[in-house]
């Protein structure tokens, strides 16, 4: 059987310059978020999920400055999603509620 979830989700999260030298820095980040199932199918069914679902997350980044507002960048983070009381459905997240993820891209400040 085939299901689809798909959440909206508000982050909310504080970065710290933690070091910085030449054209080096890094970063460290905690917060959490907040995700709500806006549409659920299990095989041709449609599912609905009012639940909130709450999860936290740090993560920590290296960035190489190329100019003053852009940079290139590698970002771990570790993230732990909270099981709602009553989950409607069961997804990934709720077998499997620590996560590790690496981002890395372009970062352009202003």
């Amino acid at each position: 059987m085939r299901q689809r979830v798909h959440y909206l989700g508000i982050p909310l999260k504080a970065e710290w310059v933690a070091w910085q030298a030449g054209r080096f820095s890094t970063w460290l980040g905690a917060g959490g978020k907040v995700d709500r199932c806006i549409r659920a199918r299990i095989g041709d069914q449609s599912v609905q999920d009012n639940t909130f679902h709450w999860s936290v997350m740090a993560d920590a980044s290296l960035q190489y400055a190329l100019t003053e507002h852009l940079g290139l960048y590698v970002q771990p983070e570790v993230s732990w999603y909270f099981k709602p009381t009553h989950p409607v459905l069961q997804t990934y997240r709720t077998e499997h509620p620590f996560m590790f993820t690496v981002g890395a891209g372009l970062r352009i400040g202003f």
